[in-house]
Formats: C-alpha cells, sequence, structure tokens
C-alpha cells in the first residue's frame, strides 16, 4: 500500500466515504484513494486505447480538458 501517497492529494469530495460498523475509518480511507487512483488512471487508459484503435497520439490532459469542457457547456445550458 506504499503507493496510496501519490493519489492523497488527488482525492475529491465523491471519493470520500464515512466509516460505520463495517468499515473502518482506515478502510474508508483505502476506499478514497482506490477511487482516486481510478479517476486519475481513466485518462491514461483512455488515450492508450485510443492510440491503439487510431494510431494517434493525443495527451491523457487534453482528453480531460474536452471532458471537462463538456460538462462546463452542459452546466452552463442546463443553468446549474
Amino acid at each position: 500500500m506504499h503507493f496510496f501517497h501519490l493519489y492523497r492529494e488527488q482525492i475529491k469530495e465523491k471519493d470520500l466515504v464515512i466509516p460505520d460498523d463495517r468499515l473502518t475509518e482506515r478502510e474508508c480511507n483505502i476506499i478514497a484513494l482506490l477511487s482516486a487512483r481510478r479517476r486519475a488512471n481513466f485518462y491514461l487508459q483512455l488515450k492508450s486505447e485510443f492510440f491503439n484503435i487510431t494510431g494517434r497520439r493525443v495527451p491523457a490532459q487534453y482528453l480531460k480538458y474536452k471532458f471537462d469542457e463538456k460538462k462546463s457547456i452542459i452546466k452552463n445550458r442546463d443553468g446549474r
């Protein structure tokens, strides 16, 4: 579990879960870290799969930007 420190600063509110009688605080922290890691790896995997299909290299940060751009357009359109 030594790699978790790499994702600690990427944890967002949506990654957090609350401890209860089934999950300890440590286990909830692990879930949050795994969620952050999965989100971080999403764009790297998407970049790789896009290259495998198209042969074009697109930076992972650009893919993230495009998704964020879409969210912003939808949010502004819907007035949220």
